[in-house]
């Protein structure tokens, strides 16, 4: 017989997840038409996802924890969709770098209205400061794994620095965030090119390539 607790918990959890995708979908109309998350109000927010102010409450503490709980679906999309690149690193042509470049930026792109709230509140807000933080150590953890196998493929370039986890991450985390607020495929498309260039020259040896 199932049991009548975790059906219920179940059925929380899914209300949960619900009222979640229509914050994040609410967030991106907003951004959309030109209202940022600190001007946002919280009646603002809920009218946008179809809630009632009082549920929103119900889910989230503040502005900020809303951000806080949307962050690790950022930070998940984002890994993800890196992940082709993660896997073929050491026999990767330029061609599977592009394609996870084009596959993060799409990411960086769909989610343009949350991560620029991640931002904003990571400025006043400690909790988020450290969200965004773990995000980006998580991310270059997974950079770093992936330079090792091109390491230990032979394929490395010689005259990479220590740190060219950080700065191939960062890197891409800057340029994406300024430049893909550009609805404009072509200049989306010049910028996972650019960075394809850097990403390639800058990791794989000459002889390698």
């Amino acid at each position: 017989m199932p049991s009548v607790t975790r059906s219920r918990r179940s059925r929380s959890e899914a209300k949960k997840d619900a009222v979640e995708q229509s914050m994040l979908e609410a967030l991106q109309r907003l951004g959309d038409r030109g209202i940022s998350f600190t001007e946002a109000s919280v009646e603002q927010l809920a009218k946008e996802a179809g809630i009632a102010r009082s549920t929103f409450y119900v889910h989230f503490r503040d502005k900020s924890d809303l951000v806080r709980r949307l962050a690790g679906r950022l930070t998940e999309e984002m890994i993800q969709g890196s992940s082709h690149w993660y896997e073929v690193a050491p026999d990767a042509t330029r061609e599977d770098l592009h394609r996870t470049v084009q596959a993060a930026i799409a990411v960086f792109v769909k989610r343009r209205a949350l991560f620029a709230a991640f931002l904003q509140t990571a400025l006043y807000d400690p909790d988020v400061q450290e969200i965004y933080e773990d995000m980006m150590d998580r991310m270059i953890s997974e950079v770093r794994k992936a330079h090792l196998r091109v390491r230990e493929a032979g394929r490395f370039h010689p005259d990479a620095c220590p740190e060219i986890a950080e700065i191939h991450v960062y890197s891409m985390e800057h340029c994406c965030h300024r430049m893909a607020q550009v609805e404009d495929p072509e200049v989306i498309e010049r910028l996972a090119q650019g960075l394809t260039h850097m990403l390639w020259n800058s990791l794989y040896a000459p002889e390698a390539r």
